[in-house]
């Protein structure tokens, strides 16, 4: 049951945080960001996800 109750958490918040990147990136939902939204902070980053660097 906890363990359960631990999932649930973390799928909560998980779903609550790629709200807030969408929001972010100015998109009025999570359904809505494009692969072109995504973008690396570091240069091993980019290399590693092969996404632009910010």
């Amino acid at each position: 049951v906890k363990a359960g109750q631990r999932l649930a958490n973390y799928l909560r918040v998980l779903t609550l945080e790629a709200q807030t990147l969408a929001r972010a990136c100015g998109k009025s939902h999570l359904h809505n960001l494009e692969p072109e939204d995504l973008q690396a902070l570091t240069l091993e980053a980019a290399a590693m996800a092969k996404v632009p660097l910010a």
